[in-house]
This record gives structure tokens, sequence and C-alpha cells, in this order.
């Protein structure tokens, strides 16, 4: 979610939040919570969705179904926050204060962080500590997040705010590298001072905008380049396809996020892009559900030495068991000092015929851990898989490239193989997106699979250099040199921003992103597309860029 339309959203809630009872927390999904909130005007529904990569804030009219039992920060909210007198939002960063009270008056605050890949909700008590978080961190993580440690913001790094820079453009600045070190920097406005640049007119443009920011929001829908998107920024607007205007944001996010946005895609290549998302997300579920067991079988196979032990007790105490009994306390002298051992039984089973049970689990335990490793390997490499082509699907803006990702869910079983019909053209290389970097050097990317396939076998060279945002599904990106020229650090960074530009840290302020020469790759054999192993790499740490949108 924009800063600018976060903002917008958050100066709304303002008048909304005075006084504010909570009457209902419900948690529809394990990234999404929901607040049913009573200020003593009217009812509605605030949504705090954490999605990493997708996190928004705003206030909907849709009734979810929830879980029977809250899951565990649900119940916590419901214990600890009651009423909520105002929210706040940090300057300049996506991270929303909650203050309200508990049940006994008591102060707390909800923290809602909108950071990218690492969005999270926080329960900070009175003291400044945490009660506890959604997505709870471990302590060796950069920022850990768990309950009981003292609640610090996230650093917000040293990149210019958006109104300051807009005061003045410093004197011999590049446009375009300053367009990537403001923050925030909407690609609409990105476009506009773009076109104004071009034009002799962005000193102009810049205070336009800037008296824009300081007035009440102008808010409007539509599409940019064939993409749904919302611009709180007049100067914006005349940037968007079948524009609608809205009375507030609190409307224009309700629009945008509760389905508003479908009837503008209606039509053949966003209705077969849902149809294909829909399948991509009911096979990663799979994965979850798979995960889950493989876990379930984790924890019985700790069991192992339990099983084993109370097998050998049960022969060594034969004489001190009675059919029937549904537990027998034996002696483990295997140990020093011995020690007394509650042993279940099944009382329907002699003891012989419990000791055997015991080791038959144990056997059965020995025997599965090699499948359930190999098992939680492949989970692991499809659910890798299916990432990479949600985030394609997420990319895709022509009918071609929906049709090359549905024949390749086809060919690997995900969907059912459609009727034959009119043989489609295989992608070809005049598909991969280019551009040029600062030195000059071209730089090819593919928005799928096939693509990034294709661009690895038949463009890339063994000393070309290869990018990837690192444990992020997103594009591969080629930066050729063709030569053999000493590649600059600041042609490397422009590629690789391209790689975190077209990966699911698009909307991040930082991506880190692998970088190696070709060479350094390797097609494992029989591997679906799109996955190469990288035996050795550096990671470059930079902000996305998207060339064409920016």
């Amino acid at each position: 979610m924009e800063f600018l339309l976060l903002k917008s959203m958050v100066e709304a809630l303002k008048t909304m939040l005075d006084g504010a009872r909570i009457d209902k927390i419900q948690q529809p999904g394990k990234d999404r919570l929901m607040l049913k909130i009573y200020n003593g005007r009217e009812n509605f529904r605030v949504v705090l969705d954490a999605t990493p990569g997708d996190a928004r804030l705003y206030i909907t009219e849709k009734v979810e179904a929830v879980p029977q039992r809250p899951p565990r920060f649900c119940q916590l909210l419901r214990a600890r926050l009651r009423r909520l007198s105002s929210v706040t939002l940090a300057k300049d960063d996506r991270v929303v204060t909650f203050s309200g009270t508990g049940p006994r008056g008591e102060p707390c605050r909800l923290v809602m962080e909108l950071t990218g890949t690492k969005s999270n909700l926080i329960l900070v008590k009175e003291d400044g500590t945490i009660a506890d978080v959604l997505h709870r961190t471990p302590d060796d993580d950069v920022r850990p997040l768990r309950a009981g440690i003292p609640y610090h913001l996230p650093a917000s790094g040293d990149r210019p705010t958006l109104e300051g820079a807009l005061v003045q453009l410093p004197e011999g600045s590049d446009v375009e590298d300053w367009l990537q070190k403001v923050h925030p920097m909407p690609p609409l406005l990105k476009e506009v001072f773009r076109q104004a640049a071009r034009e002799g007119r962005l000193p102009e443009v810049l205070k336009q905008t800037l008296e824009e920011l300081q007035s009440p929001p102008s808010i409007v829908g539509g599409l940019f380049q064939g993409r749904p998107c919302i611009s709180v920024v007049p100067i914006t607007h005349g940037n968007l396809r079948e524009a609608q205007a809205f009375d507030s944001i609190v409307e224009a996010l309700q629009w945008f996020y509760d389905g508003g946005v479908a009837r503008l895609e209606r039509g053949g290549v966003r209705s077969e892009r849902d149809q294909l998302i829909q399948a991509v997300q009911k096979q990663l579920k799979r994965m979850k559900r798979r995960k889950e067991e493989i876990a379930r079988d984790e924890a019985e196979a700790g069991k192992l030495t339990e099983y084993q032990r109370y097998g050998s007790l049960i022969l060594s105490g034969l004489h001190q068991i009675v059919r029937g009994e549904t537990a027998a306390t034996l002696v483990d002298y295997s140990i020093h000092p011995p020690e007394e051992v509650r042993v279940p039984l099944d009382s329907k089973l002699t003891p012989q015929e419990n000791a055997e049970r015991y080791f038959t689990r144990a056997k059965k335990i020995q025997r599965g851990a090699d499948h359930r490793k190999r098992r939680l390997q492949e989970t692991h490499e499809e659910e890798r898989y299916l990432l990479e082509v949600s985030e394609s699907l997420e990319e895709a803006n022509s009918s071609d490239e929906i049709q090359w990702i549905r024949q390749e869910l086809e060919q690997h079983g995900y969907l059912r193989q459609s009727a034959k019909g009119p043989r489609r053209a295989k992608p070809h290389v005049r598909a991969l997106r280019q551009t040029t970097s600062p030195g000059g050097f071209p730089v090819f990317w593919g928005t799928n699979n096939r693509l990034n396939d294709l661009l690895i076998r038949e463009v890339a060279k063994a000393d070309d250099h290869w990018f990837h945002a690192h444990d992020l599904p997103g594009s591969h990106v080629i930066l050729q040199n063709p030569r053999g020229e000493e590649v600059s650090r600041d042609d490397l960074e422009f590629a690789a921003g391209i790689a975190a530009g077209f990966s699911k840290g698009k909307l991040d302020a930082l991506v880190d992103v692998k970088w190696t020469r070709v060479r350094f790759l390797k097609r494992p054999k029989g591997a679906k597309p799109g996955l190469v192993i990288v035996e050795r790499f550096t990671v470059l740490r930079v902000p996305p860029r998207r060339p064409g949108e920016e």
C-alpha cells in the first residue's frame, strides 16, 4: 500500500476513532485481522492486513468467514484491547499506531508495520515492551520481535522524503537517480516527473505537486499502464484511463480492495489470469497442508526414543503387568539413579503385544526418516516454483504471456489439458523485456518461468552477469557483456534494481539481490522451468526499479 494512500486513510480514521469501542476482533486469515468498531455514531469494520509484500489498511463492508477457534494473536487482542482513542502514522514511513485501552483501562498500542516483506502487527504494553507479535521473528534476526522485549520502530534509513525533496531539486542532480532515492515515490508521480523533465517543466511541476500534497486529497481510481491504481494527487490523474472520482479515501479503498477493481478489468486477459491465480493458490494451499502433515509426522518421530524405552521396560517388567491395565509404573534401571516411568498400555493387548506395538512404532519412525526429509525438500521446491508462477501472473500483461503460463501449468499437471485448438507460438526472444544500463550494456529479463529459461538458454553467455531477488519470487535478469569490458558498480546496481523491481519485493524500499556470472548457474536435470542452482553469488542491496513505469 503506497504511503500517500496510507496517509490519507489514517487521516480519515482519526475522525472515526474518537472514543471508539471495539465490539469484535476476528482473524479471517493468517495475516489478516478485522476490527468491528462502534464510535457512538456508526458501526464499521477496519481491515489490518499484514500480508508480506501486500499489506493494507482500509474499511470494508464485506463479512468474511472466520475460524471457529480464534488464532493466538487474535485471542490476545480480544483480551487486551477494548477501546481505541487515536491513530497516528510515523513520519514518512508506513507504520501506523493505534492507541487504546484494555478492559481495566490500562493503556496499550497496536502497531501495524506495512513495510514490504516485513509487514507485521505488534501489541505493545504501557511500559513499551512487546506483549506479542502476529509474526514472531527469531532472536538472531536483524530486528527481533517477540514478547517481553522493548519495541522500537523500524529503521527508516536516510533517503530523502517526498515533501522535502519537492521543495527544490538539488542543483546538478540526475532526475532518474533522484527519482530512485526519494521516498515515498508512487509510480504515477514518477511518470509525471519524467514527462515534466523531458519537457523542461520539472521545477514548475515540483512546486505544483508540493501545493497539492498540502491540500485535501483529490481521489481518483483507474487503470495505469493496464493495472488498477488509486491516486490522491490531482497532477497524476491525467495518466489514468477509465478514471472515476471518489468522495473519500474510504470509498476509494473499498472499491479497490473489495472487488470494484474487477469491473475495470473485466475482459479476457484479466478473467483468465484470475482463473490461473485461483488454480495456483489452490496448489499453494495443498503445499501448506502437506507441510503441516510432515510436521505432525516429525512430531511423532520425536517419540522414537520414548517408544523404544517403553518397549524395553515392558519386556523387562512382564511379571509386574496384568492384562487389562491401561498403564503400568515400571523402574528403568538403565539410568543412574534408577527412576520410575509410567508406561501407557492398551488394555486389550497382552504385555508382550504392548511391547511389540511400541517396537513396531519405533521401526516405522526409523524407516520413514529419509522419506520425510525427501518429501519436505520436494514440497519446499514445489512451493517455491508455484510462488514464482504466482509472481509471473501478477506481471503478465498480454494474452500470450497468460497462455504460456497456462501451458506450463498444464504440462506439469496443475491444470487439466485444454482442448486442442490453434497451435500457439512458443516464447521468443522478442518477448523478453530489455533496456540499457547507464554504461550502455544491454539488460534483458523475463516475466515468467518459460521466458526466464529462454533467457538463460539462448541469450546469456558465460561471462554475462545474472541477477535474481534473494529468496523472493521474481524475474531472472541478465546484463550482457559481449566484449568482456569492466562493468561499473552503477551498471550492476541498475540491473540488480530491475531484478528487485520485478520480484515480490517490488514495493520494498530496499531488496537483497543475488548477483553472479552466468557460468556459476546450473540447470538441474528434470527441473521445472525457471529453476537454477547458483553455485556462488554476491548479495547487492538496492532499491527496486521498473523501467518504463518509473
